[in-house]
């Protein structure tokens, strides 16, 4: 066994460059990648022969932890900044749920959609998303800042820019570039 460890994961808001990073890498990451197929009619066959349609974005997902009391390696970058450990972990709660609305740079330009978020965990994968939903677990309530423990749990859609090809998927899978500089899913 490898005493080789993943770099922390994190997360990068692509309209405001704001970035946060993971204090505790998710013991468990899910990646679900569904197809549509349509049934064909054929008149004389006892079966409907599949069509392929599209493959759906991608999904993925996990659970995030943070501890207020040893918020060392809570990272931020852009206009992010924390002084004090309950303050790191309240504004990676204030920055989460905020992923889930619309930037105003985007509105302006009639994207209305939650931005898009770059998630990286460097040596795993590297993905352009749209965060579909999070969801707060707290515990350990301290008497004078609220949760000292709390969980995020993250689901994600991939939001492509263009066509997926099973050789760019073989090739590359949810990590890196195509030659051009987009992500591809």
């Amino acid at each position: 066994m490898s005493n080789e460890t993943f770099a922390k994961l994190f997360i990068v808001h692509l309209r405001s460059g704001d970035t946060i990073s993971a204090q505790f890498n998710p013991t468990e990451f899910r990646e679900l990648f569904t197809v549509d197929y349509k049934n064909i009619e054929v008149s004389g066959l006892t079966f409907e022969p599949l069509e392929w349609d599209h493959t759906k974005s991608a999904k993925f997902s996990c659970e995030l932890g943070f501890n207020a009391e040893s918020a060392v390696g809570v990272t931020f970058g852009g206009s992010l900044s924390a002084s004090t450990p309950s303050q790191a972990v309240a504004l990676c709660r204030r920055f989460l749920i905020a992923c889930n609305y619309p930037s105003e740079a985007g509105a302006a330009s009639n994207d209305i959609a939650p931005s898009p978020l770059l998630i990286v965990w460097p040596g795993f994968m590297s993905v352009v998303v749209r965060q579909l939903s999070v969801e707060f677990g707290h515990r350990e309530f301290s008497a004078f800042d609220g949760p000292s423990i709390f969980s995020a749990k993250l689901e994600w859609e991939a939001a492509p820019t263009r066509n997926v090809f099973y050789e760019d998927m073989l090739s590359h899978g949810t990590i890196l570039n195509d030659s051009s500089g987009s992500m591809l899913i």
